[in-house]
């Protein structure tokens, strides 16, 4: 047996007592990393199963809404490598929203869509959007509709190598690279719908530009802004063959500039196809602003002649409308200025212009007193007035053709205003108010 002395012991001691604190170290150490990926396990499998939020260290936000939405909110480059990670986790979601917070983010669109199940894509506030294997993503895509909202660049191979998708539509703000791939997209005869404003004014540049594939034509419209103040636009159509890319049929169409074109923002197609002239051929409408409520507004309207094989400018078409009914051929729009004024209007087409049929109606809440003034090609040719009398309890109704007096009529209180409306303008039965 060996001899110890007191201080080889202490020393022994000290080292027996390091081994086992680097033990217990090491031990919670393994507990600790186990706990931690057991919570990501458990957060992943919360999110990908039944929906919510989680955040990770590096930035990454994602948030699964409902069965069908991924929201991704991404703040660097790493928070966008660790969601491409976890795409697994995501497969049976069909809607992709990224938002990158301003970031600088390289982004890979088919990296994004390899698992084949992201159908609709929305990228926004940041990101340069690239391709790696463009054979693959023209040929393999399952992409229906892309939304790129205010991203910084956009890599010509990716317009280039754009799958038959549904809709396209990009947002440019000032911060996006100047060599923007238009050309790319002007030459793409495969997408449905694609949709491009640029959301800044700036002198002798693009502001708007939207393109429909539809049957065996082309249709694609330019807005250029003149002058940025005040605001200046001019605008054209550009109609060509799918087939030939515009070797067979081309032509320009120039909106007249016979009032300042009032261009804003939209989401929605320009460029309309509707058969207005009850023909049996597609025309071509063009507006100026958003489609809101199914109504179109300040529209430029060419109608195609069978005869020369073009479209022409018409300029009687309706400025604004909402409802083409083939079946009684005819064209009607209804507008509120207020809770008090309603205007209707009909159009029908003879002789190659369209002719307006208006019927003005006006509520005086104080009196009570009703108008009602039908104007055909802005003359007024027909009045009523609906004025209640407190001694009757009742409505007396004078109707007028002409500027002579045709009938006068006692209404019981209880008879609806609209109902009086259209048993004296019967033709406007889309009348709702009174």
């Amino acid at each position: 047996m060996y001899n110890v002395n007191m201080k080889q012991r202490v020393f022994l001691v000290l080292i027996f007592c390091l081994c086992a604190m680097n033990l217990i170290s090491c031990k919670k150490k393994i507990d600790s990393d186990v706990t931690v990926q057991s919570n990501v396990e458990q957060q992943e499998s919360a999110v990908s199963n039944s929906g919510g939020t989680e955040n990770t260290l590096n930035g990454l936000q994602v948030e699964a809404s409902g069965e069908f939405c991924v929201v991704a909110q991404i703040q660097n480059e790493h928070a966008y490598k660790e969601f491409i990670d976890r795409l697994d986790s995501y497969t049976s979601y069909t809607m992709l929203r990224l938002r990158l917070l301003g970031a600088d983010t390289v982004i890979y669109l088919d990296e994004l869509l390899k698992l084949g199940n992201f159908e609709y894509v929305t990228i926004e506030n940041g990101g340069r959007i690239l391709l790696k294997d463009a054979e693959e993503f023209r040929q393999n895509s399952t992409l229906r509709e892309v939304n790129l909202l205010d991203v910084i660049s956009i890599d010509e191979k990716v317009f280039k190598n754009f799958p038959a998708v549904e809709r396209v539509f990009v947002n440019i703000n000032n911060r996006c690279d100047e060599n923007f791939p238009l050309k790319d997209l002007q030459g793409n005869m495969d997408c449905t719908d694609v949709i491009i404003f640029w959301d800044y004014q700036k002198a002798n540049s693009m502001k708007g530009f939207s393109m429909l594939n539809a049957g065996d034509y082309s249709y694609a419209s330019y807005v250029v802004c003149e002058q940025s103040e005040p605001e200046s636009y001019r605008a054209y159509i550009i109609v060509k063959d799918r087939e030939t890319q515009g070797e067979r049929y081309f032509d320009i169409l120039s909106i007249p500039q016979e009032k300042p074109l009032e261009i804003t923002r939209t989401e929605e197609q320009r460029i309309v196809l509707k058969d207005i002239n009850f023909d049996g051929y597609e025309d071509i409408v063009f507006c100026e602003q958003d489609i809101m409520w199914s109504a179109y507004l300040r529209c430029y309207a060419f109608l195609w002649n069978p005869i020369e094989e073009r479209f022409q400018f018409n300029g009687t078409a309706p400025f604004n409308f909402e409802h083409v009914d083939e079946k009684r051929r005819r064209i009607t729009y209804l507008c509120s200025g207020s809770a008090f004024d309603d205007d209707y209007y009909i159009y029908e087409y003879n002789n190659n212009e369209f002719i307006e049929k208006h019927l003005e109606v006006r509520f005086f809440q104080t009196e009570p007193h009703v108008i009602w003034q039908y104007y055909e090609e802005n003359i007024m040719t027909k009045k009523l007035d609906l004025i209640y009398h407190e001694e009757d309890d009742a409505d007396y109704a004078v109707y007028e053709e002409n500027g002579k007096i045709v009938e006068k009529k006692l209404y019981d209180k209880g008879v609806y205003y609209a109902d009086i409306g259209k048993e004296y303008f019967p033709e406007f039965d889309f009348y709702t108010a009174g």
